[in-house]
């Protein structure tokens, strides 16, 4: 989602999908969220209490988010780092944040954001939009490494008629995090928008079965 500009005091806590180019390779904790084994794509530091309760909440209350879920699990040679931040808002103004990188044709994510009680419908819904994310982002060709991912996803941003901070919005990412919030709410019916949204928003998902 989109970022704030730090130390500027009139920007609104927000959130963020940034790209950044490391060098060399990221070493990978022995993480896992809670209920699955540390070999699956999504995971969450062993450290962080709150993520495996909104990540059960998800896959409960939103078809959305467990298709979601699910499909995430299905895209390539990918590691995604989630967890909660307990000093995003205040250290950087932003209530969540995607960085990512690609080395050697393999995706790397870490999808932050800010923690909040347990059962806080902005916490879930931040979530639910930066895992949206991590699925269109996943997708696209890695070939351009880093700096094309970036390039792909720029040509996909749709955040100036938010505010005029740089940064990377795009459609499908605003549009799954409502879908998934009215479920929670109980507004929606509880089946899944995943494939409506995607076809909207011109993104590929991931083939195989989805439960």
């Amino acid at each position: 989602m989109r970022p704030t500009a730090s130390g500027v005091g009139r920007c609104h806590p927000t959130a963020t999908l940034m790209v950044l180019l490391l060098v060399g390779s990221m070493a990978v904790p022995l993480i896992a969220d809670g209920n699955h084994s540390i070999q699956r794509v999504v995971r969450v530091p062993s450290n962080d209490s709150l993520t495996p309760g909104n990540l059960a909440r998800l896959r409960a209350k939103s078809a959305t988010a467990r298709d979601l879920l699910a499909r995430l699990e299905l895209v390539p040679d990918a590691i995604l780092i989630v967890r909660a931040h307990p000093r995003l808002v205040q250290d950087q103004r932003l209530l969540g944040r995607g960085q990512f990188w690609v080395v050697h044709g393999r995706l790397f994510g870490i999808l932050e954001y800010q923690a909040e009680p347990a059962g806080s419908q902005r916490a879930v819904r931040t979530l639910a939009h930066e895992l949206a994310h991590a699925l269109e982002l996943g997708m696209l060709p890695r070939s351009g490494g880093t700096r094309g991912l970036r390039s792909l996803l720029e040509l996909r941003d749709r955040g100036g008629d938010v505010d005029r901070a740089p940064g990377i919005e795009t459609d499908f990412a605003r549009a799954v995090a409502y879908r998934v919030h009215l479920e929670l709410l109980g507004k929606l019916p509880n089946s899944t928008g995943l494939l409506a949204q995607a076809a909207q928003s011109h993104v590929a998902l991931p083939r195989g079965p989805v439960r």
